[in-house]
Order: structure tokens, then C-alpha cells, then sequence
């Protein structure tokens, strides 16, 4: 899936929910991560981060791999993602100042550093 974005948004909730959002006029792919974890995503296993696709309904632990450059994020999904969401992959093209790369770059390496089962990788030019 492929999709070239208008709008993308790094935030944080009053409940400290990390929020990445990428959307244009037809689309949207929301990541949210919280560093509390309750009895049922202990029980099932489930990671700290959250995705959505809106027309493809949302997962816990779907990814394997997830690549930010400066033109774009790609995400591969797991047997679980893939299962989830019936694709391999989401190519999100994106045109962002400094600043707001900079910021993905903070939030995305705070949600996915520590997420044993994702392969995160910064590629800069």
C-alpha cells in the first residue's frame, strides 16, 4: 500500500499516549505507544504500540521492520500484520521541514528502540 501524505502529526495525550498520525484527504495510519501496560496486553502479549489503518482496521505486534528516510516511512509488516491487514507493506511519502523530521525521528525512535521484535532503521543521506 502506498500512500503520499498531507498531513502528519507527532503528539502526546493528556493520558501520555505517544500519537503518530499520517493522513491525507482519503487515508490515515495512526502508531499510538504507552508505556503502561494493563492485565489484558500483559496476558496477550501484546507490544507497547498500537497501529491503525483506517480502512483496514488496527493491530497489536504487526510489525517487523519499520525504515524512516527523509522522503518517506515504510513499514513491513509480521505474519501477524500481514494476516491483519492481508498486505506486506505500507510506503507513507511524506514532504516535511527539519523540524518536523526531526520530531518523527524522536517519537518513532521512543516508541520502536526498545520493541525487541521490530528492526528500526533511520536512513539519512
Amino acid at each position: 500500500m502506498d500512500f503520499i501524505v498531507t498531513t502528519v502529526n507527532c503528539t502526546k495525550d493528556e493520558n501520555d499516549i505517544l500519537i503518530v498520525g499520517f493522513q491525507n484527504d482519503q487515508d490515515y495510519l495512526i502508531i499510538q505507544y504507552s508505556e503502561e501496560f494493563d492485565d489484558q496486553e500483559l496476558v496477550n502479549s501484546w507490544s507497547k504500540y498500537y497501529l491503525e489503518i483506517n480502512s483496514l482496521g488496527g493491530s497489536y505486534s504487526c510489525i517487523d521492520t519499520i525504515e524512516l528516510s527523509l522522503e518517506n516511512l515504510v513499514i513491513k509488516f509480521n505474519k501477524n500484520g500481514i494476516n491483519k491487514f492481508y498486505i506486506d507493506l505500507v510506503n507513507i511519502e511524506f514532504l516535511l521541514t527539519y523540524v518536523q523530521w526531526k520530531e518523527l525521528e524522536i517519537f518513532l525512535t521512543k516508541i520502536f528502540v526498545d520493541e525487541k521484535d521490530v528492526n528500526f532503521k533511520i536512513i539519512k543521506f
